[in-house]
């Protein structure tokens, strides 16, 4: 029964790097969302998050499957940025502006 079971499961092989890897792509494509300081902090905070509740996985099936369910998730962040970049707004995020000489936020610019 249990090759009946496993049949249609292919056995997902990860190392260290590999996982850091698709962590650092998470980190990547978290950049790629523009001026958007919103999305991309929780972008990068779920990222730590899962790889962080993944840490504590130890079956190895259930391991094949947060790996799997990660690269999925990457696959989502990757498109939504496209879609993203598409039809955002071009301007700075207050949070990533650069001061001016006294301490205060520049106003604000619409980026061509």
């Amino acid at each position: 029964m249990s090759d009946v079971l496993n049949a249609g499961f292919q056995r997902v092989r990860m190392s260290a790097p590999e996982a850091r890897a698709l962590y650092r792509a998470f980190l990547r494509h978290a950049q790629h969302f523009g001026t958007s300081y919103n999305i991309k902090e929780y972008v990068k905070r779920r990222a730590r998050e899962g790889f962080t509740e993944a840490q504590a996985v130890t079956d190895s099936a259930e391991l094949a499957r947060v790996w799997e369910q990660g690269r999925q998730q990457l696959e989502v962040v990757r498109r939504q940025s496209i879609v993203y970049g598409l039809y955002s707004r071009r301007h700075r995020h207050a949070m990533v502006r650069p001061l001016e000489a006294g301490g205060q936020p520049s106003a604000l610019t619409i980026d061509a």
